[in-house]
This record gives C-alpha cells, sequence and structure tokens, in this order.
C-alpha cells in the first residue's frame, strides 16, 4: 500500500505544468471598441494539447486552442502521447468534486491483453456534498475529448408552470437585416442548415425567417415547410424512438415572418456539432408533386464575419459559397428547452445510453497496463461536473471473450502535450482582440484552461477613454495609376481633429481627405493616425491591393456583361412582382442602354490594348465609365406586395369630411386596382435603394369630361414627394399632406415611390375622383386677398380670415355670468349649487367619462357602424372629435372594440390550428 501511495505522489509530481505567460500592453488607455495591440509570450511546453488561451473582456470572450497557438511558433509544435497507469482496483468508486471541475483518475481495467467487449454496463448515481449535488455531469468514455453520456433532467418549468426556454446564440448572423433570398425547392430538393453547438436538450425549437414563394405561375404550390437536425456528419439525427427527428414548422404567410417548431425527444450531446435544417416536405395531403416546384424563400446573408451556412440536396451536403465564392448564412434560429441539470438519482450506462460496447471496443487494448504482475486492458473515464458533489461508480457488468474479471481502477492519466520547447510571441494585433464599448477601467482576465480546470490565470488592468474612432471609406482593390479618394469616418474623442495618412510606399499626408496614386502593383498597408484636441491618438490600418489596370478591367468588365445579360434575361421572361417592377421603372431599356455601354466599352478597351499613346490614361477612363455604369444596373430585386382597396367608396367618409352630394355619386364612374411594393434593389457598385412603390389603375366607367384623381397620401406615410419619384406624366404636385393630381380620360396606370415609407401604412392611399363643374368644396388652388376665407388659407391668410370682434357675444356672456352668480347666492331646488359642484367634480377627476351609459351605447355603435363602411380609424376620430366628443372618450371605445376583435381574432387562430392538427393526425 505505501508503495501505492509513493508511486502516485510521484506521478502527481511528474503531471504538473509549468507553462505561464505574461501579457504586455502597448498604451495604458484605448479608444472605445479600439483594437488592442501588444504582445503575450506564452510557454506551452508540456500543456495538455486540448487546453485553451482564454481571454475575457468586459465579457466577451476571445478563445485559442493550442493548434491555433503553435501556428504561431517559428516551427510546427509537436505531441507527446497520453499516459495512464493503474494505481489501485475498486468495487464502488467514489469521485469527490470540491468544485466545478473535470476528474480523469478513474478508469475500467478488464483482465487480459487482447479485449473484444460484447456487452457492458454500470451504473453512474449523483450525491450530495455539502448540501450540493453535482450538475451537468457527462462522462467520456476512453478519455477523448468527446463526451458520450450526458445527464438530463426534468424540464425546467417557471413560476407560471411554462417551458424555460433559452435562444441559442445566432453568431452566424451579423443583424437581423437580411441581403439576398434563396428558394427553398419543394420535395426536399433543396436544405439549408446552419452549423451550431446545441446546448444538452431533449427538445429543441427551429425558427426561420421565411415566406410563401408568390413570384411565378407555381406561387401557391405549397408543401409542408419542415425542419430537422443534423449530425456532425450531415446524417439526418432520429429521435430517441428512432424516427427521423424533424417537425412541421407553422404556415408562412405571402410575407417575410419567422415560422418555427419543436423537434423532440431528441438526444442532444454536449460538445459536438450539429445542423439545424429547413426544407420544404411534399404536400402529403394531395401527394407528391410530379415536378419540381418552388414553395418558399428564406432570408440569406451573404459575406457575414461567422459563416456557417450549407446546402444540402437528397445526396450530399456542402458548405454555402456556390456564388461567386461568398459565403451565405440563412436565416434559421434555434431555442433549447432547458432541464434540472442537478444529478440526484441512480442511471445506467451501457451499450443503448452510450454505445458503450463500440466504443470499449474502438480502445483495443490501445491503453495496456500491468498491476500485481498481471496484465490488463485499461479503458480510462473522464467525469465532468459543473458544481460541487459526489458520484458513485457501481455494478459493473462486462462481458468479454477472456472471459476475465472487470473493474474499476483508480488511473493515473496524463493527457497529450505539446512538445515545443522554446517561448512563443504572439503580437495582440494578430489575435483580434476589441476593447469594452463602455468608457472606464476594465479588466482583461487571460487563462490558460483545460477542460474545467484552469492552469493559470492572470489579470490585466485596461482603460478606455473617449478616444477618436475611425471607419475607412476605401477602396479594397485598384489599379496602377488610378488617383484614389483615401476617406474616413472619424467619431468620438474631441474635435478638430489632426490627420496623419501612411499610403505603405512611403508617402505621406496630414489631408483628412487625400488623393493618392500608387506608381506599381502590390498589397499595402495603409495606417490613419487621428489625434483629438485632448492630444489623445488612435492608429488604424487597412490593406488595399493594387495590381495593374489590365488585370482588373477587362475580368470586370466581362462579368459586368454577364451578369447584366443574366438579369435581362430574367426580367423579360420572368414573371411576378420583380419582373412587373422592372417594367413599371423601365429597367429593361435602362438595361439594354447599359448593354450596348459595356459593348462600347469593350471596343474601347481593345482600342487602348493597340496603342502606347495615352494607353494607362485611356484604360483608367474606361474604368471610371464602367465604375459610373455599374452605380446604376441591378443585379438583384427583391419584391414583396399587397392588394388593397384604395376607392373612397363609403359616402359617410366624403359627406363627413364636407363634401357634397355630387361628389359622392362621382366615385361610383370609376373602378381602381391598387397594389404597393416593397422594393429592394442591390447595384453592381454595392450601393442599395429601398421605396414603397404604388401602382393603381384606374378606370372611369362612363363618359365624363375635366375629371381628375387625387391621391392622398398620409404624413404618416411619407411627408415629401418629389418630380423625380413620380413615374406617370401629366401630374400636379397639392402641397397639402401631399397630394398628388392626374387628369384621366377613359383610363389611367397611376405609379409613383415613397421613400421611406412603410409597406402596410402605404395601404392608407387613398384615391378620389373630381369632376370639375360639380361644387365639391374639393378646390385646392385657393387665392389668398380674394376675400374668401379658404379653410386651407387659415393658417397662413389673415386678410380673408381676419374675424370681427364679436361685442354680441360678449354682452351676452356678461349676462350669462351675472345670471350665474345670482343661481349660486340664491337658488335651492334642483341642481343646486351644491348637486352642480358634485357633477363638475366627477367630471374633472375623470371618475367616469360618460355622464350616462346610453352615450357609451350609442357612441359605440356609431363606431363600430362607420368601421364597417369601410372608415378608418383616423378618419372616425377626426369626425367625432368635431361633434365634441373627447379623445379620452374615443380611446376608451376604441380600446374597447380592439380588444374584442383581438379576442375574437384569437380564439378563430386557435380554432384553424386545431382543426389543422386533427387533420394532419
Amino acid at each position: 500500500m505505501k508503495f501505492h501511495i509513493i508511486i502516485l505522489i510521484l506521478l502527481i509530481a511528474s503531471f504538473t505544468y509549468a507553462a505561464d505567460f505574461s501579457v504586455t500592453l502597448d498604451k495604458d488607455e484605448y479608444g472605445k471598441q479600439s483594437d488592442l495591440s501588444g504582445i503575450i509570450d506564452i510557454d506551452i511546453n508540456d500543456v495538455p494539447y486540448d487546453s485553451k488561451l482564454i481571454f475575457d473582456i468586459d465579457g466577451s470572450s476571445y478563445e485559442f486552442n493550442m493548434t491555433e497557438i503553435c501556428s504561431f511558433a517559428s516551427g510546427s509544435c509537436g505531441k507527446k502521447d497520453s499516459e495512464f497507469t493503474i494505481l489501485e482496483l475498486l468495487n464502488n468508486p467514489e469521485i469527490v468534486f470540491d468544485n466545478a471541475g473535470t476528474n480523469t483518475d478513474y478508469g475500467i481495467a478488464l483482465y487480459g491483453s487482447s479485449i473484444d467487449v460484447e456487452t457492458s454496463s454500470f451504473d453512474i448515481e449523483g450525491k450530495q456534498k455539502d448540501g450540493s449535488y453535482p450538475s451537468s455531469v457527462k462522462v467520456d468514455v476512453g478519455s477523448d475529448g468527446e463526451f458520450d453520456w450526458n445527464y438530463i433532467g426534468d424540464f425546467l418549468l417557471d413560476e407560471n408552470n411554462n417551458y424555460v426556454i433559452e435562444k441559442i446564440p445566432t453568431i452566424y448572423l451579423k443583424d437581423l437585416e437580411y441581403d439576398l433570398k434563396s428558394v427553398i425547392w419543394g420535395s426536399g430538393k433543396t436544405e439549408y442548415c446552419e452549423k451550431i453547438e446545441i446546448p444538452v436538450t431533449k427538445r429543441l425549437r427551429v425558427s426561420a425567417y421565411v415566406k410563401q414563394y408568390t413570384d411565378d405561375d407555381e406561387a401557391g404550390k405549397i408543401g409542408y415547410l419542415s425542419a430537422r437536425i443534423r449530425d456532425s456528419n450531415m446524417n439526418i439525427l432520429n429521435n430517441d424512438l428512432g424516427y427521423s427527428a424533424n417537425c412541421f414548422m407553422n404556415e408562412p404567410s405571402t410575407s417575410w415572418t419567422w415560422s418555427s417548431c419543436d423537434i423532440e425527444d431528441i438526444t442532444i450531446k454536449e460538445g459536438r456539432d450539429y445542423y439545424i435544417c429547413v426544407y420544404s416536405s411534399p404536400d402529403v395531403d394531395e401527394g407528391a408533386p410530379s415536378r419540381d416546384l418552388i414553395y418558399y424563400e428564406i432570408a440569406t446573408e451573404k459575406n457575414s464575419n461567422v459563416n456557417r451556412g450549407y446546402k444540402c440536396n437528397s445526396v450530399s451536403c456542402e458548405y454555402a459559397d456556390d456564388f461567386d465564392s461568398d459565403d451565405f448564412d440563412y436565416f434559421i434560429e434555434s431555442f433549447y428547452f432547458k432541464h434540472d441539470m442537478d444529478f440526484n438519482v441512480k442511471e445506467t450506462i451501457d451499450d443503448e445510453t452510450a454505445s458503450l460496447n463500440s466504443l470499449m471496443n474502438s480502445i483495443d487494448c490501445d491503453y495496456s497496463s500491468s498491476f500485481d504482475g498481471d496484465n490488463y486492458c485499461l479503458f480510462p473515464l473522464t467525469f465532468v461536473s459543473k458544481s460541487e458533489g459526489k458520484i458513485e461508480l457501481s455494478n459493473l457488468d462486462v462481458l468479454h471473450d477472456d472471459l476475465g474479471e472487470g473493474s474499476f481502477s483508480k488511473i493515473n492519466f496524463v493527457p497529450e502535450k505539446v512538445d515545443y520547447d522554446e517561448n512563443i510571441s504572439i503580437e495582440l494585433d494578430d489575435l483580434n482582440l476589441t476593447a469594452p464599448s463602455e468608457i472606464g477601467d476594465h479588466e482583461i482576465n487571460v487563462k490558460l484552461k483545460y477542460g474545467e480546470d484552469v492552469l493559470k490565470t492572470h489579470s490585466y488592468d485596461l482603460k478606455v477613454i473617449d478616444a477618436p474612432e475611425i471607419t475607412f471609406n476605401i477602396p479594397k482593390t485598384s489599379f496602377v495609376g488610378n488617383e484614389i479618394r483615401f476617406n474616413a469616418t472619424v467619431t468620438g474623442g474631441t474635435g478638430p481633429y489632426t490627420y496623419s495618412w501612411d499610403f505603405g510606399d512611403f508617402e505621406n499626408s496630414s489631408s483628412s481627405s487625400p488623393m493618392h496614386t500608387y506608381t506599381m502593383g502590390d498589397t499595402y498597408t495603409v495606417k490613419l493616425t487621428v489625434k483629438d484636441s485632448n492630444g489623445v491618438s488612435v492608429t488604424k490600418e487597412f490593406e488595399i491591393e493594387i495590381v495593374e489596370i489590365d488585370e482588373v478591367l477587362e475580368p470586370l468588365l466581362n462579368q459586368t456583361d454577364e451578369i447584366l445579360t443574366t438579369i435581362s434575361n430574367e426580367l423579360k421572361t420572368g414573371q411576378g412582382d420583380a419582373s412587373e417592377i422592372a417594367s413599371i421603372l423601365n429597367l429593361n431599356s435602362r438595361l439594354e442602354t447599359a448593354k450596348n455601354n459595356i459593348s462600347n466599352l469593350k471596343l474601347e478597351y481593345k482600342s487602348a490594348l493597340s496603342t502606347f499613346e495615352n494607353r494607362n490614361q485611356r484604360l483608367v477612363n474606361i474604368y471610371n465609365k464602367l465604375k459610373s455604369l455599374r452605380e446604376e444596373i441591378p443585379f438583384n430585386i427583391q419584391v414583396n406586395s399587397i392588394s388593397y382597396n384604395s376607392k373612397v367608396s363609403s359616402s359617410s367618409i366624403i359627406r363627413e369630411i364636407g363634401y357634397d352630394e355630387d361628389l359622392i355619386n362621382a366615385q361610383g364612374l370609376i373602378d381602381v386596382s391598387s397594389k404597393a411594393y416593397m422594393v429592394n434593389i442591390n447595384y453592381l457598385s454595392n450601393d442599395t435603394e429601398s421605396f414603397v412603390l404604388i401602382k393603381k389603375d384606374v378606370s372611369l366607367l362612363e363618359d365624363v369630361e375635366d375629371a381628375y384623381i387625387y391621391e392622398y397620401i398620409p404624413k404618416e406615410t411619407t411627408s415629401t414627394i418629389s418630380e423625380e419619384d413620380i413615374l406617370t406624366q401629366g401630374f400636379e404636385i397639392v402641397e397639402e399632406d401631399p397630394i398628388l393630381r392626374f387628369p384621366i380620360s377613359g383610363s389611367l396606370q397611376i405609379s409613383y415611390k415613397l421613400y421611406g415609407a412603410d409597406l402596410n401604412l402605404a395601404s392608407n392611399v387613398n384615391t378620389i375622383l373630381v369632376v370639375e363643374g360639380y361644387d365639391t368644396g374639393f378646390e385646392y388652388d385657393v387665392e389668398c386677398g380674394d376675400g374668401k376665407c379658404d379653410p386651407l388659407e387659415e393658417d397662413y391668410c389673415d386678410i380673408d380670415c381676419r374675424r370681427d370682434i364679436p361685442w354680441l357675444l360678449y354682452i351676452f356672456l356678461f349676462l350669462l355670468l351675472g345670471g350665474g352668480v345670482y343661481y349660486i347666492n340664491f337658488y335651492k331646488g334642483k341642481w343646486n349649487f351644491k348637486q352642480l359642484a358634485n357633477f363638475i367634480s366627477v367630471k374633472l377627476r375623470k371618475k367616469r367619462i360618460f355622464t350616462s351609459k346610453q352615450d357609451l351605447i350609442n357612441l359605440q355603435n356609431y363606431i363600430k357602424k362607420t368601421l364597417n363602411y369601410g372608415m378608418n380609424e383616423r378618419q372616425i376620430r377626426f369626425i367625432l372629435e368635431k361633434k365634441g366628443w373627447t379623445k379620452e372618450q374615443l380611446d376608451y371605445v376604441f380600446k374597447k372594440i380592439n380588444k374584442k376583435s383581438k379576442k375574437k381574432s384569437l380564439n378563430n387562430k386557435k380554432t384553424n390550428n386545431k382543426k389543422r392538427w386533427f387533420e394532419f393526425k
């Protein structure tokens, strides 16, 4: 026994880490979110190869494994093999965690030298230590770094008895503004996935930002939008019942929306990569379609900082970089259902729960050890707990071909270690560490960590000040001889600023926005140092690649020509909203002109190559023309649309606003078809344009003369509109609200753009027919000084709208006041002073806002009736406030009506969902 203890002490002494590190910052102070600079010197010899170097800066964590650290070494780091030694054979070992950590001191020893395991199992039980159970317990059979068994308790419930759900961070999405959209083909032909690490759970919620496909004749032929999980090898994951782990998502609409569903009865193991995928399965109610159909579209992000996107078909999956070598991510999010992870039960680890037989056979006695003169095959075990507690192992039952006995064992484990005798110095610039975003004193915590064990830790002070922040506005690539504008946006600090540019070719400038020309092709590091008026300076670098113009111009001409041909063919032959938008905006003609211009530029390019006189300048001129041309060429058009009724058809609306009966009747002379499009256009220059396009087809049902269409655009939709935004000729802008006027004879198509507008608000734009000769009151050509006070003149024309002093009114009020004084002092009958005071007190304190219940009923019935006529809330409020109803009374009734409407809508939705579930079942 003493011999074993001495060996254990010697082995533990040899299993210490001499590794250490030190960090030296270049400066004491840094600006907000500026890059940290300095050096870290680190000795990693004999550090476990699975260790990580972790920087924790104000909650932001940066992790680097030993492979990444070794990449900065002058030579490659070697590996020292892991070692296992049996120290003691045990029956029911108890593993103690004094705090969160990893234990590698135990294993399974099987008597013999070559073992083929047929069946195996053992029990693991959580026990208290100082009142605490171990939590989030996991076991790694073979200590290969991949955990094979996790404890998963019951689902956690909140105080309202609802499941506790937590979102998995979407590090692959920089924001929730999509760049492009990808088409989800039917019958599972196309599957979009995101690679993530899922926390331990038995249920996962998958959400995707999607909409129904509406761009061609196949629109509406939809299957079921579905989600599923693939394992680290891209194989479709099965649930605990042996079926594919998938679910049907709730049906998306024709507008972008988040659709989701829950994948249940799954076993997610910690520390492994999974793929959450979205696809379209056939409509099982009607049978699989006989041809490929397009069902849905999913929002896509291009060139994000972290790329995790994959595309799958029925055969294979591949990284999503198909389009011009750009990386893609898809708007797929996931949420995991949290479990009670306190391990306070007894569980069995066997072939069913952890594939124990195959795991033990895969080791194939690589770790053999002798103990008391006998040979054993050793199967090391790694245990992890995230809290203090105890674990007891028992009931080991292993059947193998040698029929020898098996036993738990206390072992000494030395993992694979780094073999590199020299110190490694790493520039912090290469690690892309960033200062916090808040001004003040902060701390950098640096840890060298192996599993849950911290091998070394140091802390360093960091001060963040209000320093200038630099954002470059410089092209990443240019060419020899091209004059480049070096521009940067500076924020923060205290202006004015001084600038110091280093262009990387031994040329400098102190201008804030200098021009510079490179004379040789190369990759240059541009440095800009900005100093504010307090003397605080910051330096930022930027790389620019300079090539010969021949290398960039011809490929750019060809690429532009190819894209032009593709987008032109798609818009000419395509169907749906994008093609309709192209027609309204006259894009086809513009693209045809652009193709002619490209052809001319190609001819100019060939001509320039054949001569030496001013050759380079001619090429530069061609490039500049091409650059301007690319600013007008779209390569992607995204469109959402809604159809709505914009015709003012309710006579009560017009009558209450003040128009006469002739104008009311005139609205029956027109037919209006209205559509609003939310248009997002990406141009080849990387510029984008977003606007709402209104298109209305108006037809006169009878022949009338001097007829005009008025487009009333509420201010909440857009406050201004310019002549360039109106695509229909012959218009007039009436500078109120704004209002557009168009003459009409027979039929008319009206089109105009609304910038900064919302698609739903755009549906509030009303269309009104006015025929001259009618005494309509709809006259906007007012003239100040004509002796008539038009309603539109009230705010600015005092000459026409001046009012005389109403002396008779003042005399009447004086007499009324005298009568009131008499009433207050002498009258003792009904409605005496006391009763009147009580009535006023009730009104002022607003203990009730209606003087009688009948008033409330009358107002409620009136509003419901006018809503059914087609009036909106804004118009109704305008009318009723003119009649004397107060804002508080109107708020009360509208709130009451909207509440009932929402409740009714919710009940209908629940009924429909229940009906669909039974139909599916």
